[in-house]
């Protein structure tokens, strides 16, 4: 009996200041990749060279799983859609923000501005780069066609690398965060539940 693969971690810059992110390769049987990393040139020309060093290319994907909607976690993966014919397969709660990213953040950012900074009394000299820095952010990811969307569920188990692997619903880090469980041989990919800082710096 085969033993599952064991997933091949590939750093990528993100510009941010959370540093770089982490996505993972499933080379076989069919190449699956775990999240994508931000929309960027030094993010995109990383994540093709960590490609490249297991003998594959966007076009080898076959499937993308999400782990949640942070632009350092799904912000490519628009641009690799554009490029192969994998799904993408995401919590069911979670895909508006695939198919309509830009619409949700610049609602989410209006919230920040109009009616959550003005509560806590910020003055305008924090407030204004808080939401300079998050204007920016609107530009580093792409939104996905609804069409190549799959929606899962918690407790799905998820086929990767010859293995199910069990989703959790963790909700903390965001209320969308899922990681992922193979309990044979308990390989454990934990997305951003564990992280070594805490909270995110952009509240959902």
């Amino acid at each position: 009996m085969n033993q599952p693969a064991v997933p091949h971690r590939l750093p990528l810059p993100t510009g941010l200041p959370v540093g770089a992110v982490n996505v993972y390769l499933f080379p076989e049987p069919e190449p699956v990749l775990v999240d994508t990393g931000v929309r960027s040139e030094e993010s995109l020309s990383a994540l093709q060279t960590g490609l490249a060093e297991h003998g594959l290319s966007f076009a080898d994907l076959r499937r993308i799983i999400i782990s949640h909607p942070h632009i350092d976690h799904f912000g490519l993966t628009g641009t690799i859609a554009a490029r192969s014919r994998a799904t993408i397969h995401i919590l069911a709660m979670s895909i508006p923000w695939l198919t309509d990213y830009r619409t949700l953040w610049r609602r989410r950012v209006a919230y920040y501005r109009d009616r959550l900074f003005p509560r806590l009394g910020l003055p305008d000299d924090i407030t204004a780069p808080i939401l300079t820095y998050y204007t920016e952010i609107e530009s580093r990811c792409d939104s996905v066609p609804p069409e190549r969307i799959v929606p899962f569920q918690a407790e799905d188990r998820l086929s990767m690398g010859g293995a199910a692997w069990r989703v959790l619903h963790t909700p903390g880090h965001t209320n969308t965060l899922t990681c992922f469980y193979q309990p044979e041989t308990r390989q454990f990919l934990s997305t951003d539940m564990l992280l070594p800082i805490a909270p995110t710096p952009i509240p959902d």
